[in-house]
């Protein structure tokens, strides 16, 4: 027989820490994008483009995932959120790191994933 209270425990610690981890990163990260892009362009007037393309990734991600998650199923569509977002994080990390405007895209990226990260509450 199946202990279900044990499973409803294992889901609920992995939810709990997968959501209060993904919103710490994104907090940090949303802090430090716009001195990145002044840093990056040395104009104080761009610290909002990152937060902008951040926010417009959410946006352009709640309706990506609302039609996905119907076709693959939410557990698929939570998997494949995470690995964008992580492949998001590289490449702004990297961006950062070359000094590239590629941090943009990245920041776009993560945007996506967090619209995900908001839906599976």
């Amino acid at each position: 027989m199946t202990d279900y209270t044990r499973i409803a425990r294992k889901i609920t610690l992995v939810l709990f820490l997968s959501q209060g981890l993904s919103s710490a990163g994104f907090i940090a990260a949303f802090t430090v994008n716009a001195l990145v892009a002044v840093d990056l362009t040395g104009h104080t007037a761009m610290a909002g483009v990152p937060g902008a393309l951040y926010v417009l990734g959410q946006g352009c991600g709640s309706v990506i995932w609302g039609f996905s998650m119907e076709r693959i199923g939410r557990r698929r569509a939570l998997a494949f959120g995470q690995v964008i977002g992580v492949i998001g994080s590289v490449i702004a990390m990297a961006a950062v790191v070359d000094r590239s405007f590629f941090f943009l895209g990245g920041l776009l990226l993560v945007g996506v994933a967090r619209s995900l990260s908001e839906k599976k509450r």
